[in-house]
């Protein structure tokens, strides 16, 4: 090798691993940004973001023409009726702009708070099942009419709390780790004793932190939603476990790696 070739050398291999480098670190970003957890989290975003903006709509439009309260509210008559939408858009209207950023307000925080657990699919189900709770219960208790989200927001958060505190350990080591294993089922009881203790104030049929001249708030939404919420977190714990007990019994099923078939 000549002496210029020998000088050069060094440099031509530099440059190639700068470049492989680039090319590495470039496809570690693609990776990363493309890793379940953050697809899950951004999708998870759509349906509460997706329901406060709807409601934040709702919220102006009645403020400026109460004529959307004679179409949107649940009204028991006007469901007798067979306006049966009413069943749906009653929970994304709102008496005033203070109930509208309490009921808005505590979703977003609750979507926040089990953005991990709740996955938009998980969030249908959960306001699906919020929505028929609630509208059982005031039909069942002849209420006459309502209007408001907290019903599902009770939903929501019954649903995470019991999916934390029934956490199943193959699946929360999976996918979180064992160290928070134990730590998501003390939330779990901390936030589930928390809305139990909400619920038995609120048995005075009146919300205990709203001032009752304001609006009359009907309790009995909050309970039948954190019912349904319980079903829900119920069922979202038991699919899990016979998930991770299916995977787990699969992969005690397959041979080691490396190993080959004789």
């Amino acid at each position: 090798m000549t002496p210029e070739r020998r000088r050069k050398a060094p440099f031509s291999f530099m440059l190639r691993d700068v470049v492989r480098v680039r090319r590495r670190s470039a496809s570690t970003q693609m990776e990363s940004s493309n890793s379940p957890r953050r697809t899950a989290s951004a999708s998870a975003a759509v349906v509460p973001i997706s329901i406060a903006i709807v409601a934040v709509l709702l919220a102006g439009a009645s403020s400026i023409d109460a004529r959307w309260h004679d179409i949107l509210d649940y009204r028991r008559v006007a469901v007798a009726a067979g306006q049966w939408w009413r069943l749906v858009t009653a929970h994304l209207m709102h008496l005033s702009a203070a109930h509208a950023l309490l009921d808005i307000g505590g979703l977003l925080l609750v979507a926040w708070i089990f953005a991990s657990e709740l996955g938009w699919r998980t969030q249908v189900m959960v306001s699906l099942a919020g929505i028929v709770f609630v509208d059982a219960a005031l039909w069942g208790l002849r209420i006459d009419r309502y209007v408001g989200l907290s019903g599902v927001l009770h939903a929501w958060f019954a649903a995470g709390s019991v999916t934390w505190l029934l956490a199943s350990r193959s699946d929360s080591v999976r996918r979180h780790g064992r160290d928070r294993v134990m730590q998501k089922r003390l939330w779990g009881a901390v936030l589930s004793l928390g809305l139990l203790a909400k619920l038995a104030l609120e048995l005075r049929d009146r919300a205990f932190w709203l001032d009752g001249d304001a609006f009359s708030v009907v309790t009995a939404a909050h309970r039948w939603g954190a019912l349904a919420g319980v079903v829900s977190g119920l069922w979202i714990a038991a699919r899990r476990r016979l998930s991770a007990n299916g995977e787990d019994r699969a992969s005690r099923g397959r041979p080691p790696r490396g190993s080959r078939a004789r």
